[in-house]
Order: C-alpha cells, then structure tokens, then sequence
C-alpha cells in the first residue's frame, strides 16, 4: 500500500539516482518505510513517498507478527 509520492523534479533512464530509505513505524505485523529519489549528488529530493508493508501468513491471508531477524534489521533502519 503506497501512502503517498511527491515529486519536485524528474528522475529519467538512464540518470544516475541516489536513494535513501528509513524506517518511520515499525509495528507488530507491518512497518512503513520512508524513502526519497535524488538526482546524483543533489541535495533536495526529487522524489519522496511512504510505503507500508504487512506481514502475512499466505495461506490464510491474514496479518502475522514480523520475524524476529527482521525486526532487527528493520530497528537498524529507524529514523532518528
């Protein structure tokens, strides 16, 4: 589920894009990273947005707690 996207600039192949990624909710069965596209080099973004992932058990479809060891790599992604 995408949050949201805003863009300031244009971003085109085969330009050379910089990207950063944190994490901004981590919960027990979803987290929603935060991330921004800039131009190489430049300091304002081009392109910033939200994106919510939800652990599922597929078999059922529904919401599952997130792994332990993805949990861990995940707490290292947190924005300050």
């Amino acid at each position: 589920m995408l949050h949201a996207l805003e863009t300031a600039d244009s971003l085109a192949y085969p330009e050379l894009a910089e990207v950063g990624v944190a994490v901004e909710h981590l919960g027990r069965s979803s987290v929603r990273y935060h991330f921004a596209a800039f131009k190489a080099g430049a300091n304002e973004a081009a392109a910033a947005g939200r994106y919510t992932h939800v652990y599922v058990e597929r078999a059922t479809n529904r919401p599952v707690p997130i792994p332990d060891e993805h949990r861990r790599l995940m707490e290292g992604l947190k924005a300050p």
